[in-house]
């Protein structure tokens, strides 16, 4: 039995929502706009989010993406799983677009839309697709803050993506993609120096120029110095670990709690308002990103202490 769009709204909203009020739904009646450090945010209403997030599950998150290269927005995807691909390497290359989201324009959303949904389970979702860009879309820009935004950007650059990741494995060199981030690394650093005007050319040949490359944001490295990407760090003996002076905030945090309650007290406001939830949902990040360093707090501060903060926080 085919799957329709009317079937599939009510099998997942039963009374709560009606079909005929989601085709009626205009987008100025339930998103209001912000502006959050210079950019403008949109938020939806708790209506509008929940179709956005309906229409991610049965139709956005089939559209065409380049899985081997792309580590953002997937079921299981992140970017440790993106930089383990790159853990072996000793140079790297990275760069974003800028104002990734921003420059994503209706024509970008339409190509998605006309050539890169084939996969969705919707039998008749082609029958709606007039109203379901009106949903995702303000302005005809890619809004910051709708559900359905990070998805779609994911299908926007897959000719860039495929484009990439052939040209690097012709040159044994490995990209990898988190959102708006590339990453390009190889042994030797002599295949990589053609990278910034060659993402360039593939973002303007694809993108008619609406996509460029970030100049403050773009930089080469190499094992021996460094290596921070995605706000990870990749070790020099292929390790993923996080940043120094995360540690350093987290074992000053876990010394002062055993040491001097008052002390302890005044870093969770300064670094969490006051709130242990914070710290138990950092450590619980930290440990999805490296287990070993886990272990090292445990056997420095107690086992007690670190499963304390890792699971019985908000009780405190």
């Amino acid at each position: 039995m085919a799957l329709t769009l009317k079937n599939a709204f009510e099998a997942t909203f039963r009374s709560n929502y009606r079909f005929e009020d989601f085709l009626a739904l205009k987008l100025e009646q339930t998103a209001t706009r912000k502006k959050l450090g210079g950019r403008e945010i949109v938020q939806p209403n708790a209506e509008l989010k929940a179709y956005l997030r309906f229409l991610n599950r049965f139709i956005f998150s089939y559209a065409d993406v380049v899985d081997e290269a792309v580590f953002s927005y997937k079921k299981d995807a992140s970017p440790k799983q993106s930089l383990i691909k790159h853990c072996q390497s000793r140079c790297f290359y990275k760069t974003d677009i800028a104002r990734f989201f921003e420059s994503i324009t209706f024509d970008d959303v339409l190509q998605v839309f006309t050539n890169k949904l084939s996969q969705a389970p919707i039998t008749d979702w082609p029958d709606y697709q007039a109203h379901l860009q009106s949903l995702v879309l303000v302005d005809g820009r890619l809004p910051i803050g709708f559900p359905s935004s990070p998805v779609i950007s994911n299908s926007v650059l897959y000719e860039f993506d495929q484009a990439a990741l052939a040209w690097a494995q012709r040159h044994d060199i490995i990209y990898t993609r988190y959102s708006d981030d590339l990453i390009f690394s190889a042994q030797h650093d002599e295949v990589l120096k053609s990278l910034p005007q060659r993402i360039e050319k593939w973002l303007n040949d694809f993108y008619d120029g609406r996509f460029k490359p970030n100049p403050y944001k773009s930089f080469f490295t190499h094992t021996g110095e460094k290596v921070k990407l995605l706000g990870l760090v990749i070790q020099p003996n292929g390790h993923i670990s996080v940043s120094r002076s995360l540690k350093n905030k987290i074992e000053s945090l876990l010394h002062y709690f055993i040491e001097d309650q008052a002390v302890f007290d005044r870093l969770l406001a300064q670094h969490f308002s006051g709130n242990a939830v914070g710290l138990m949902s950092m450590l619980s990040w930290v440990q999805s990103i490296d287990q070993p360093y886990i272990e090292k707090l445990r056997k420095k501060y107690g086992n007690y202490t670190v499963d304390l903060f890792l699971h019985g926080a908000a009780r405190l």
